[in-house]
């Protein structure tokens, strides 16, 4: 964008029972997965004893991202 080409990207799944992420960096004109990382929902669910609720996904996404150390925002 802006004359700026990116390299790095994320691709992200949020679904029923888990989310999903993973960081793919572009090398030598080819895409390479660098990185990746998922929780499941069922377990978010048993450990808080809480229901998972749509509001809920981007706390979980942003713990994610944090403890796979995923550098890119660019989704």
């Amino acid at each position: 964008m802006f004359g700026i080409r990116k390299n790095s990207f994320l691709g992200i799944d949020i679904g029923t029972y888990s989310i999903k992420v993973v960081e793919i960096k572009v090398r030598n004109s080819k895409p390479t997965l660098t990185n990746y990382a998922w929780i499941s929902l069922d377990d978010v669910k048993n450990k808080e004893h809480s229901a998972f609720d749509d509001a809920s996904w981007p706390t979980y996404l942003k713990r994610i991202l944090k403890e796979a150390k995923i550098k890119s925002r660019n989704a």
